[in-house]
Formats: C-alpha cells, structure tokens, sequence
C-alpha cells in the first residue's frame, strides 16, 4: 500500500481511466432476472408458507414466528370480527337491552326521581347540575322494579361513576 496520498494528476488519470473503460464495455451492467425468476429465487430463500385470508379469501404469505396468522391485515381481522361475528357478541342481551333505553317510561320515571328528591344529589348534596337517575335494585336483574320510584336516587354524575366503580 502507498502511505503517500494521491496527487491530483493521478485522481484524473484514474477517472479518465476508468471512464475508457466503461465506455468499450468491459464493464456491462448485471442482467436483471424477470419477475417470475426473482420470485423463484425468494420463495426458495423463504422458510414460511402461504395461506388464504379467511375473510376475503386472497392467497398471503406467513413467515414461520406468524404461522398462527389467519387475516391477510389488519383491515380483514377487524371486519371479521364486527357484529354478530365478534366473540362478543350476545344478541339475547342486544334484543333485550336496546329498546329500554329512553322509553317513555323510563323517561317518566327518571324525571319523578329527580322532582322527588328536588334535583340534588343524595350522596354529595349538591344541587343540580349533571344528574343521574340510579337504580338501587339494578335495572337488569330486577325487572319489575325497573319503574317502581322508590328504586330510584338522585346522583350526580362523579357521585353515580364512585357508586358504579366500588361496586362493579
């Protein structure tokens, strides 16, 4: 090796050099494989496999750690699992649940509570502001109670959500 660096003579002569060279084609560009050779290639390199997307059906490939993948993205898991396809879903408690919310009834009942106890929480006192109506005997598991008043307190939103957490 030289400990000498290189003049600027030299710098030219070597690029000039090296441009005569590539310009009479001693050095030729690598040929590019086709597709379907470099998919060859990488799927002999691979050590996973395919597998077909249980929601729109399309063919992915799974490397070995996902080999328990069965969504081709996020986008298909998240469909497969909306609506009555969700682990989640009870449609006995969706039948049940959904029409009682503000019912008449329920709307009648929760505005006696509130006159009844003249708008002020029972916990904390305070007057007015955002009231809930709870009930004592709960509205799920004691139907016939559901619209009886004296099942019913006045709360306010902070006092109904530290009721409703020590509880569960």
């Amino acid at each position: 090796m030289h400990d000498k660096p290189h003049t600027k003579e030299s710098i030219i002569k070597c690029s000039l050099a090296q441009k005569a060279r590539w310009g009479n084609g001693a050095y030729e560009e690598r040929p590019s494989h086709s597709e379907e050779t470099r998919n060859r290639i990488r799927d002999t390199l691979r050590k996973g496999f395919y597998k077909n997307c249980l929601e729109c059906k399309k063919t992915f490939y799974v490397s070995p750690s996902g080999a328990g993948r069965k969504y081709c993205s996020k986008k298909c898991q998240a469909k497969a699992f909306t609506g009555k396809r969700s682990p989640l879903y009870k449609e006995d408690a969706v039948r049940r649940l959904k029409p009682r919310y503000g019912s008449p009834k329920d709307r009648a009942w929760r505005k006696k509570v509130f006159e009844r106890d003249d708008y002020t929480c029972q916990y904390c006192l305070e007057r007015g502001g955002r009231l809930h109506s709870h009930h004592i005997k709960s509205y799920k598991d004691f139907s016939k109670l559901r619209h009886i008043l004296n099942n019913g307190l006045t709360l306010c939103e902070k006092c109904h959500y530290k009721l409703h957490s020590k509880r569960g």
